[in-house]
């Protein structure tokens, strides 16, 4: 199942217990359902425990690659977890998206 970046980031930002802060733990099969339901309302689409964990895994895998390959040229899919990085204290990847939108923002500007 295809999940929007911007809706599950807005839903992960208001669940910090699945933010895995200081390597903590995430319990998906106790608390993950909570998520999943938000989602499935949000999207008007099954969205099972499976989908958000797998998603989760993802973008958090994503996020620690780009934190340690800070000077790679490819630009970044993870503007919506510009806070997530924050959060999780990866500097470079926070540093690398935050660029990446700036830019963005300057082709904008230009091209109107």
């Amino acid at each position: 199942m295809v999940i929007s970046d911007v809706l599950f980031s807005q839903a992960l930002r208001k669940y910090p217990q699945f933010w895995g802060l200081n390597n903590e733990r995430i319990s998906w099969k106790k608390n993950g359902k909570i998520l999943a339901d938000e989602l499935t309302v949000t999207t008007n689409t099954t969205i099972t425990v499976e989908d958000v964990c797998l998603k989760h895994n993802r973008i958090r895998e994503s996020l620690v690659r780009l934190n340690k390959k800070p000077k790679e040229k490819r630009r970044t899919r993870l503007v919506a977890y510009l806070w997530y990085a924050i959060e999780l204290g990866l500097q470079h990847a926070a540093n690398r998206i935050s660029n990446d939108i700036l830019e963005y923002k300057k082709y904008l500007s230009q091209s109107s």
